[in-house]
């Protein structure tokens, strides 16, 4: 009784997660879309040679230019 007490405890624990990690997926890519105007869908692809490319950068990079 306890096993099963407990796993239906921990799979409801991972169905929030899981519900949260894509609220975040969701969110994430709504804002991303302002970066894709400039530098491409994939961060990849600038539109000019004046935006560098995103995708690849090293976070601290990315939190550096960013602020």
């Amino acid at each position: 009784m306890n096993k099963l007490l407990i796993a239906v405890i921990v799979g409801a624990g991972f169905a929030v997660a899981g519900g949260a990690v894509a609220a975040d997926a969701a969110r994430a890519r709504r804002k991303s879309q302002t970066c894709a105007a400039c530098h491409g869908p994939d961060g990849n692809t600038p539109m000019t040679p004046e935006f560098p490319k995103l995708a690849g950068q090293p976070a601290d990079y990315l939190e550096k230019a960013l602020r």
